[in-house]
């Protein structure tokens, strides 16, 4: 499952990227969020499908915040690592209750 997430966040054509990519943000993946992101996979037990829903999850807000956020900070670069991944994963955890 590690080898499928790491093609799923390094393809330059996954949707969310090129989208972003038009926004001309260039979104990037640490080694540790990656890790994050399988562990909540695993945990929901439904292989792939799970990296899906938990990548759907990760990117819901990045999509609408990241063109702004970029524009006010003068940067094109958005990188996330293990500690942007756990706070969405979580707020939208807790959301859920």
């Amino acid at each position: 499952m590690l080898r499928v997430m790491n093609t799923t966040l390094t393809d330059p054509n996954t949707g969310e990227i090129v989208l972003l990519r038009q926004d001309g943000i260039d979104l990037r993946f640490t080694a540790d969020a990656a890790g994050v992101i399988a562990d909540a996979a695993i945990k929901q037990g439904t292989g792939a499908r799970g990296l899906r829903l938990v990548m759907e999850k990760v990117m819901r807000d990045i999509m609408f915040d990241a063109p702004r956020d970029a524009q006010e900070n003068h940067t094109t670069r958005l990188t996330l690592n293990a500690e942007k991944i756990s706070r969405l994963l979580w707020k939208d955890f807790r959301s859920a209750e």
